[in-house]
């Protein structure tokens, strides 16, 4: 491998064996130079065939005593030699072998500092699966308004100059850019963010923190990522319990939390929200409305989602008053 790689993939695992080898085989079909690929896998203490399967494809193993995935990420850029980081997660997948090629041409071309995959597939198991992969959650999907793509999401950012790039102004609600291989550079991160490198929220922030200096990112037509959802009913609630865990009692470890400081136009959609829990109607309209659109009834959950988070919160916000707190260990398992 050559000392200084262009790309540094990190990806964080545990008990990852059913999906990693597809991540890391669709990164070594890349027909890209992967000496300048560096892949490290940052593993919370897994006990299947993770670790065994990695080494097969000469990834480099990182601990993360700390099991959650934001950590990972952590100590991954800080273990970083790319000049760029690709945040992979280990049931995602590249969906054709000239995703890091064509990236590497547009930042190179446009000088770009961060980029976002157009796509996330689900390669759905479960009955939450689809929704977990296109919605996240209720409280997302009514913030960020999500579409299938970033682009169709997005369609009012397209740069009239270069369709594979989005542009922003301040107001504008940017993607979230979390997980789902987004690439972020990491030269421009420690020369422009050095006092957040070693804070919990910098791979949660970083992205948006990017966009909110740059306000463009790179997103092309046809970068298409493969997501290997696992997501029965009961496993999506718990997934849901731990969003509104780190948001509430953790918000240094929270996505949202650390992206709604830099984007007021955040905050005022969190207001939005609880007055469209409140109406009834409208979240009744939009269950039907996602079904339809995804041509699937199980999107009609949407509704019960949204309820089981507003009571849930309600139950955390009562432990605060009481003060008592809580804490994840997994994520959602």
């Amino acid at each position: 491998m050559s000392d200084t790689p262009f790309f540094t993939v990190v990806m964080p695992t545990y008990n990852s064996e059913k999906t990693i080898e597809k991540s890391l085989a669709s990164i070594a079909q890349q027909n890209f130079d992967l000496s300048l690929v560096e892949v490290l896998v940052i593993d919370g203490g897994s006990t299947d065939k993770t670790r065994e399967i990695t080494k097969k494809y000469g990834a480099t193993v990182l601990e993360n005593p700390k099991r959650l995935p934001e950590y990972a990420k952590l100590i991954g850029f800080n273990a970083a030699k790319g000049e760029f980081v690709v945040k992979m997660d280990s049931d995602e997948e590249f969906c054709h072998i000239n995703i890091l090629k064509n990236r590497y041409e547009l930042i190179k071309k446009e000088n770009l500092n961060c980029l976002i995959a157009n796509e996330m597939i689900p390669v759905s198991k479960g009955f939450a699966a689809k929704y977990l992969n296109y919605c996240g959650d209720p409280f997302s999907w009514f913030v960020y308004q999500f579409k299938k793509t970033q682009k169709e999401t997005y369609s009012n950012n397209i740069s009239k100059n270069n369709k594979d790039i989005l542009v922003f102004k301040d107001g504008d609600i940017y993607p979230i850019g979390d997980g789902g291989t987004t690439t972020v550079s990491l030269k421009y991160a420690k020369e422009h963010f050095t006092e957040k490198f070693d804070q919990s929220s910098f791979a949660s922030s970083i992205f948006t923190d990017i966009i909110l200096k740059e306000k463009c990112c790179g997103c092309i037509e046809d970068d298409k990522v493969n997501h290997y959802v696992n997501a029965g009913f009961k496993t999506y609630l718990s997934k849901l319990r731990f969003r509104v865990i780190n948001n509430l009692f953790h918000p240094q470890d929270s996505g949202f939390s650390t992206r709604e400081g830099a984007n007021s136009a955040l905050k005022k959609r969190k207001i939005l929200f609880m007055l469209y829990a409140l109406s009834v109607v409208f979240p009744l309209i939009d269950s039907v409305k996602l079904a339809v659109e995804y041509k699937d009834i199980k999107m009609a959950a949407h509704i019960f989602y949204l309820y089981y988070v507003c009571v849930y919160i309600a139950y955390c916000l009562a432990l605060k008053v009481l003060g008592k707190s809580k804490i994840n260990e997994n994520y959602g398992k």
